[in-house]
């Protein structure tokens, strides 16, 4: 076998570097590299899963905000129109709003609920009257009592400022000898389903209603 020259020890050495790099990339560089990518585009996913969580989230919040928002108005509405006529409670609260102002109840008679009738009714089509099963009623109640001017002034101020909405439709003030004499007409409003045959009802063995007399 005949001596290589220096040439071709030369191309056999790059020949070897060649072959160690090419094996070293091929068994271990490149399935690093490899791992490596698929390191980075899991990252990348997770980045956007993290910024997509944090938008809901930001946007669950604001909903969040904008049901309790809009919780806290139903509630009230709910307050100033109850489901029911509920004449117990407006008994019990002329009570409370009575003995407040020293205002001495004589009576307190109740009509019977009285449909709000809509003055666009008219407008509407059978369909979206049928569809309307909510209805706005009132009930008249009729209170006489007697007490100093000021405080029977304050006394009617306080009833159409209660929570529940309440209007005084008719006033009459008679002067007595110590006191005036009142008699009025106020209507408390609430709102009825038509379709739901569930009638109100009470625990007289609870709470204060019915308990209190209305004229001491």
């Amino acid at each position: 076998m005949s001596r290589l020259n220096k040439n071709e020890k030369i191309l056999l050495a790059i020949l070897g570097v060649v072959i160690v790099g090419y094996l070293y990339y091929t068994f271990l560089l490149n399935p690093v590299l490899n791992k490596i990518s698929i390191a980075n585009d899991n990252i990348s996913n997770y980045k956007s899963e993290i910024v997509s969580l944090t938008t809901k989230e930001a946007e669950t919040k604001n909903l969040q905000k904008q049901y309790d928002a809009m919780k806290l108005k139903y509630d009230q509405v709910i307050k100033s129109y109850p489901k029911y006529q509920k004449d117990p409670q407006i008994a019990y609260d002329i009570k409370a709003l009575a003995a407040k102002y020293s205002i001495t109840l004589s009576s307190v008679n109740f009509s019977e609920p009285n449909k709000v009738e809509d003055k666009t009714s008219g407008n509407k089509t059978d369909n979206t009257a049928k569809s309307n099963v909510y209805g706005l009623y009132n009930v008249a109640v009729n209170i006489t009592s007697a007490g100093t001017f000021i405080n029977m002034k304050d006394f009617i101020k306080a009833l159409e400022g209660e929570q529940r909405s309440t209007e005084i439709v008719t006033t009459s003030l008679i002067a007595g000898e110590n006191s005036v004499n009142a008699s009025l007409t106020a209507n408390y409003y609430f709102i009825t389903d038509s379709n739901n045959k569930e009638k109100d009802s009470y625990s007289f063995n609870k709470g204060s209603y019915g308990k209190t007399d209305l004229f001491k």
